[in-house]
């Protein structure tokens, strides 16, 4: 048999503790669905990180979560990469989080950190920005002619919106650290932290944006 793999959101569960809230799943649907997977060869790859990867967002009793996406794979593909590693991360913009397979955890490749040269339309959006502008344009230059003030002028901006973009607060650290809270809140009781989740979500988004 070829060696096959099946990631996505499955729209089932395999036992009932892959839910958690509101009706228990009938065991009819999980008998069901763990027998389709055998007849086709497939084990169940698990996970790491949170175990439910989609949640309704409701309140109080009405708030149920569970785990409907999964990663599942024959033997013979398992066999091919023995290092695979299926990680549930965080999403701020979704009821159902995203899957990350990586099929070689031992690789770690390292990237050279990329200093913007030119000008990002993201520094727009900053309250600092239009300031920063201001000042290194209305710097003193007193020698050359106009065109070369004007280069002057053009460079010196540029150098110093450079440098101010190094020191963003919005930056990948903050980012982190929401995305870092929002994974810590959603270990703990996830229905009794919603509203706070919700705003952790929300700044994460303006972030992103």
């Amino acid at each position: 048999m070829l060696p096959w793999l099946c990631v996505g959101d499955f729209n089932e569960i395999l036992t009932s503790d892959e839910k958690q809230g509101r009706i228990p799943r009938p065991i009819q649907h999980m008998e069901e669905f763990c027998n389709v997977l055998l007849q086709s060869d497939l084990i169940d790859l698990g996970f790491y990180g949170n175990k439910f990867t989609w949640r309704n967002s409701r309140s109080g009793e009405a708030f149920v979560e569970e785990r409907l996406d999964k990663t599942c794979a024959t033997i013979e593909w398992r066999a091919l990469f023995p290092s695979s590693k299926v990680v549930h991360l965080q999403a701020s913009y979704s009821d159902n989080v995203p899957i990350m397979l990586t099929t070689n955890v031992d690789t770690q490749i390292a990237c050279r950190k990329k200093i913007p040269r030119r000008f990002e339309e993201k520094w727009v959006t900053h309250p600092e920005c239009e300031g920063i502008i201001h000042e290194a344009w209305n710097g003193e230059i007193s020698m050359g002619s106009p065109m070369y003030r004007l280069f002057e002028k053009i460079k010196k901006s540029h150098i110093a919106l450079v440098g101010w973009s190094r020191q963003l607060g919005y930056s990948k650290t903050k980012l982190e650290e929401k995305e870092s809270k929002q994974e810590t809140l959603i270990a703990m009781n996830y229905v009794d932290n919603l509203d706070v989740i919700q705003r952790v979500k929300d700044e994460i988004n303006a972030l992103l944006l």
